[in-house]
């Protein structure tokens, strides 16, 4: 079928042909949210079904781990499936039963590496750039602790980007890896809620990714042209001294650059050449 003719049968019945899964939800708890907002610009119906598929497919992937492993079962019920104007969001969170990771540990587990593993061949798939990020609780480390939110939710994203890269994810196709901390909690009311313990991965639509790749080059090009004129202005003067023009000498006939020549005070007379005098006046 034509990308036209798939995202008309979408609109129509919710469902992607070739595909088992309806987009709308989960029997397992996982919160999919993928329905259409409004039907995509024609220059952009090829990635709105793209995305949209794979949205499907991660529903449908997660309901089958779901069926056969009750501990990831449990974890799923705290999995967000969305296709937002950002491009596709799958959001993991916490949860409170410290299914994803250890309280204070960037070790991820074992069902959170399960749900990635799942992830990355359908990611890979996509032609969209992906984004991993961490989040935090506000909770902060004890002082003198030597660590911070911020390490820890890099740490958590840059460990599910090794997961990723291994379960069939390009390298090349990862654009950033965020620590955000506890600077966007989930439950800004609650800020120690598991919930704002969560990993987010980003597909990233394609305009929305040209915006951010303008303003990492307009930030570079600032950047270059400050340190290009401090390397300038540090820059030790080169220029050579100017010639002299003819009829420019200072004093009398000495010429530019040309030592004056020495005036050596007369000797006195030796002793033996003293002059003789007469015997006879």
């Amino acid at each position: 079928q034509s990308t036209r003719q798939q995202l008309s049968e979408y609109f129509r019945t919710g469902v992607f042909s070739g595909s088992s899964g309806v987009l709308s939800g989960s029997a397992y708890g996982i919160q999919g949210d993928i329905e259409a907002e409004e039907a995509a610009p024609a220059g952009e119906m090829g990635e709105e079904i793209g995305l949209r598929r794979a949205a499907a497919e991660t529903l449908e992937a997660l309901n089958k781990l779901a069926k056969i492993d009750p501990q990831t079962r449990v974890m799923l019920k705290n999995v967000i499936v969305k296709v937002t104007e950002e491009g596709l969001l799958v959001q993991i969170l916490d949860g409170g039963a410290e299914m994803s990771f250890d309280r204070s540990s960037s070790a991820l587990k074992p069902a959170l590496i399960e749900v990635l593993e799942q992830l990355g061949p359908i990611l890979a798939r996509l032609e969209n750039k992906i984004q991993i990020q961490g989040h935090t609780d506000a909770k902060p480390f004890p002082e003198g602790s030597g660590r911070s939110n911020w390490g820890l939710s890099f740490e958590r994203a840059d460990q599910a980007r090794a997961v990723l890269i291994h379960a069939g994810l390009q390298e090349s196709r990862i654009s950033g890896v965020y620590a955000f901390g506890p600077s966007r909690l989930l439950l800004p009311n609650d800020p120690y809620a598991a919930a704002n313990r969560r990993l987010t991965l980003l597909a990233v639509r394609r305009s929305r990714d040209k915006e951010i790749q303008a303003a990492t080059d307009a930030v570079r090009k600032l950047t270059t042209d400050q340190l290009d004129k401090q390397h300038l202005d540090a820059k030790p003067d080169e220029t050579k001294p100017a010639e002299a023009k003819p009829g420019d000498a200072a004093h009398g006939d000495t010429k530019p650059h040309e030592e004056a020549p020495k005036h050596e005070a007369p000797k006195a007379p030796a002793p033996h050449d003293a002059p003789k005098h007469d015997e006879h006046h």
